[in-house]
């Protein structure tokens, strides 16, 4: 199609959309746009905001703990985290020898040597920390 006749066409279209566009509606199409939207809340159903009780002395609850027991002593504090501790070590040395499943995984004997020697290593270093000898390091393969 020439240049020309792709004006010609053009010209009318374009005025066609430019007289469309002044015969709009504002209000309108806001009203439409804005048809499927919820409702505002009504102020006398919206929630209140709850300002801190100045005369509280709670402090704030920390989320994923059990609050210590009230008049815990330390030594009652280290049994029962150190209970708690230990059973989860336990739980992630029965997830370690699941490795050893040789269906599921494979290692060689030096890869299972190393990470012996690696859980060995911080269990020196844990029972260092209670003779006053306490090191940190970091296990990589």
């Amino acid at each position: 199609m020439s240049k020309s006749k792709k004006n010609a066409v053009a010209k009318p279209v374009l005025e066609t959309v430019e007289d469309e566009a002044s015969e709009i509606d504002v209000e309108t199409l806001v009203d439409d746009s804005l048809a499927g939207m919820p409702e505002p809340m009504p102020a006398d159903l919206e929630p209140e905001a709850v300002e801190p009780d100045e005369t509280s002395t709670e402090a704030p609850k920390k989320r994923g703990r059990k609050p210590a027991p009230e008049g815990e002593n330390a030594s009652g504090r280290f049994t029962r985290l150190g209970a708690a501790r230990v059973s989860k070590i336990y739980h992630d040395l029965k997830l370690v020898a699941n490795l050893s499943n040789r269906a599921a995984y494979t290692y060689n004997a030096a890869q299972v040597a190393k990470l012996f020697v690696a859980i060995r290593g911080r269990v020196d270093a844990a029972e260092a920390a209670f003779a006053g000898k306490a090191e940190e390091d970091t296990f990589t393969f």
